[in-house]
């Protein structure tokens, strides 16, 4: 049966997807920010908040870890799984530096050999130097993120302030004390409530809190958590977390046409920003498939919205995966297969019809050899069929960790072939090789940046260093640093990743569209 157009959409609810989607990417329990945010207005309410401070609550704990896919690929690299070192520093994260150095030091160096360990650890200062820019590229990513969503300018300014402390020995420690905004106060306090209570109950919540008043947390906001605690917890975790955020939304507003796609952009790029050879695959996958949509004369907006939020499950995978040079582990395999799951999960929530399970199959083929679950043809839907070949494209048109971006007549032979041998849906591969057209887009420049500004950004947010950059455009690292100072000045960041998600946002990524998914078992012919 035909499911009714896509055509409008709560702003809660794309909040609440990215906010479990940032469960997944800092390894905390699923629905934890939804929990966290239900906490938080309870609180606000206890201290009498004024209604705006109550809608910057609201936001700034659902998104708390908004800017959690900016430095993936960094944290992945120093601690060799950057899931496993956020599962250990979860009870601690809001504790004191030398608890979260505890929690997170012993996995330094991840799988690099022994005397390459120790070498990290003789570095100690550029480690830290290298963990305080990851926190300040969440911070101004979840902050350039939070205006693209539109959330209020206070609501976006709150960002900056997530990892300062009571004390002043945060992240990237300009604040402390009441310089930290009340709404983050309040987050800070409800985060760390709902894992304390996760670990151990309202009793352990309560003390841990408690425990970290006038350090971490602000003391007026952690005393009124630990005088009702009960009450702030009851049945937290035992009602629908989703139903009830959405009903808590404290400032209701309904996206449909541009707004919409807009915010479904910005999902894009969150996902997208979790490595840098990712970047913008899943808005080329988005309108590879839109544009097969009008040709096969399917719903236009479900493939657009589909393509652009079929990659959320990769969050819950490590950076180190996605972008690994050689053969995966069978573990590592797993956790590749997982990922269209996990995109099901988030999306299952959302009141779009249909998009969900026709995002968490762009894995599927239609001779049952595809992930998660296997099926066959009949059971695929036609927009599944047209997602499947236009991310089998996007992943074949550019360079991956393990061999480089075919030739766009071997991606029409390779495609043709699957569509032959029954792999992929004939019309579907036609409508998508029709849609690819090779046309390549006009470029914009945003905030009046030279053309020699245009191409250093683009190779920026690829990952590529200063000297590396200075080297491929044939000038001196000097000359390439002061065109990189004189971009964040213009665009008006100060991280990479900040740069980045701007050059993602106006098609400025150098090679797009990205790397996609690692395959399984890479045929010769396949992406």
């Amino acid at each position: 049966m035909a499911t009714a157009p896509l055509t409008e959409v709560r702003r809660v609810e794309i909040l609440a997807m990215l906010s479990l989607a940032t469960d997944l990417g800092m390894a905390l329990p699923f629905e934890h920010g939804l929990r966290s945010t239900l906490i938080a207005i309870r609180l606000a309410d206890r201290l009498t908040l004024d209604p705006v401070d109550r809608i910057r609550v609201f936001d700034v704990c659902l998104l708390y870890y908004l800017g959690c896919t900016a430095n993936a690929a960094d944290e992945s690299d120093l601690f060799g799984d950057e899931i496993a070192m956020h599962r250990r520093v979860a009870p601690v994260a809001f504790g004191t530096p030398v608890q979260i150095a505890r929690a997170s030091l012993p996995l330094l160096g991840g799988n690099r050999s022994l005397p390459r360990r120790l070498g990290l650890y003789t570095r100690m200062p550029s480690v830290m130097r290298r963990m305080r820019e990851g926190s300040r590229a969440h911070c101004e990513v979840g902050e350039l993120i939070g205006a693209r969503l539109g959330l209020a300018g206070d609501a976006q300014a709150d960002f900056r302030y997530l990892y300062e402390s009571w004390r002043g020995n945060g992240f990237p420690g300009h604040a402390k004390g009441d310089q930290i905004p009340l709404p983050v106060r309040v987050a800070q306090v409800a985060r760390d409530a709902d894992v304390q209570h996760g670990l151990g109950g309202v009793d352990r919540a309560a003390a841990v809190v408690g425990s970290r008043a006038g350090r971490m947390f602000d003391p007026d906001v952690a005393s009124a958590f630990v005088a009702e605690a009960g009450s702030l917890l009851r049945d937290v975790d035992s009602e629908s977390a989703w139903d009830a955020v959405v009903a808590a939304d404290p400032d209701p507003v309904t996206l449909s046409g541009p707004a919409l796609d807009q915010a479904m952009e910005t999902v894009a790029d969150f996902v997208d920003l979790k490595s840098p050879g990712a970047r913008r695959h899943s808005r080329t996958v988005a309108a590879l498939a839109a544009d097969a949509a009008d040709r096969l004369g399917l719903d236009r907006n479900q493939l657009y919205w589909a393509g652009l939020a079929h990659d959320l499950g990769r969050v819950a995978v490590s950076a180190g995966v996605w972008t690994k040079p050689g053969p995966l582990s069978s573990a590592q395999r797993e956790e590749v297969r997982l990922h269209p799951y996990y995109t099901e999960r988030i999306l299952a929530r959302l009141s779009l019809p249909g998009l969900a399970g026709c995002a968490a199959a762009h894995h599927e083929r239609l001779d049952g050899s595809g992930y998660h679950r296997a099926v066959r043809g009949a059971d695929l839907s036609a927009p599944a069929r047209v997602l499947a070949a236009a991310d089998v494209y996007a992943a074949m048109a550019d360079d991956r960790p393990y061999r480089p971006r075919f030739a766009s007549s071997a991606i029409a032979e390779a495609i043709r072939n699957q569509a032959t041998a029954g792999v992929l849906d004939p019309a579907s591969a036609a409508a998508v090789l029709e849609a690819a057209g090779h046309v390549r887009p006009k470029v914009t420049r945003p905030a009046g940046l030279s053309d020699r500004e245009v191409e250093v950004l683009a190779l920026l947010s690829t990952g590529l260093a200063t000297k590396q950059i200075a080297a491929r455009l044939g000038i001196a690292a000097k000359t390439a640093d002061r065109h990189i100072q004189n971009i964040y000045a213009k665009i008006g960041v100060s991280t990479r990743a900040a740069a980045a998600l701007v050059a993602m946002q106006h098609g400025l990524v150098a090679g797009a569209p990205g790397w996609g998914e690692l395959p399984i078992e890479p045929p010769a012919d396949s992406s």
